[in-house]
């Protein structure tokens, strides 16, 4: 009987032991779980932070100041160069107009870790918008210096385009900075008499030449399915001064 009741007390105590160590493996496994865990969600924040790092570009031939402020009476505290990448940190909230552009002051840092102030009528998202802007803008008239385009930088990847040529129904138009060789700039149709019809267009041609270009469309089959045979009339090339 006293044996019995030793084998009884002895594997109670082998029980109870057994049951600590299983509970204390169970602690240890759901610590290293929660440590892997936030190790995943530590090393997952850094990844999205580091992806959302947006750059910028200088568009000004002349280079832009860095202030200390978001003030253009601020304090000078760097210089940017033409075509200078810098890292965006944040953009402004309160438009500003200075040279005509309206935009927000850019929060920016470069890479030699100068961090302060930009206005960014004169950054770009892309150093292709930089070129094509610093490609096109500027003033243009033809060969008697009477009909004039004039293409400038309007800021945040637009370009306003003005003329003063008569035959247009519209002297002013802004358009991205990436349709500008793709697009007409003015486009307009005068009708003629007698089934003729001509129009008129500024745009780029191939080469990149600003041009006034005047299409003349003749209407050949008038009683059945309407026909036009169009003929290119006149050409005019631009020069940029």
């Amino acid at each position: 009987m006293k044996k019995v009741f030793i084998l009884l007390i002895g594997f109670s105590l082998c029980f109870i032991s057994c049951s600590k160590k299983e509970r204390n493996q169970t602690d240890e496994t759901t610590i290293i779980q929660e440590t892997k865990i936030e190790k995943e969600e530590t090393s997952t924040e850094i990844k999205v932070e580091e992806k959302a790092k947006e750059y910028v570009y200088v568009n000004s031939v002349e280079g832009l100041r860095i202030r200390k402020n978001s003030d253009a009476e601020s304090e000078k505290i760097g210089s940017l160069k033409n075509k200078e990448k810098v890292e965006l940190i944040s953009r402004g909230k309160v438009p500003v107009e200075i040279d005509g552009i309206t935009s927000t002051w850019y929060e920016i840092k470069t890479e030699e870790g100068i961090q302060g102030f930009a206005f960014g009528g004169y950054l770009e998202e892309t150093l292709n918008n930089v070129e094509i802007i610093q490609t096109v803008e500027g003033n243009y008239w033809n060969e008697q210096n009477r009909d004039n385009v004039t293409i400038k930088n309007k800021g945040n990847g637009k370009l306003s385009i003005t003329t003063n040529i008569p035959i247009f129904s519209e002297s002013q138009r802004i358009i991205e900075v990436q349709e500008i060789f793709h697009t007409d700039l003015f486009n307009d149709i005068i009708d003629g008499r007698g089934g003729l019809s001509n129009t008129f267009s500024v745009k780029f041609n191939e080469n990149k030449e600003l041009i006034l270009q005047n299409d003349r469309y003749e209407l050949i089959n008038m009683f059945e399915d309407d026909e036009y045979e169009q003929e290119t009339h006149k050409t005019t090339v631009f020069i940029k001064k």
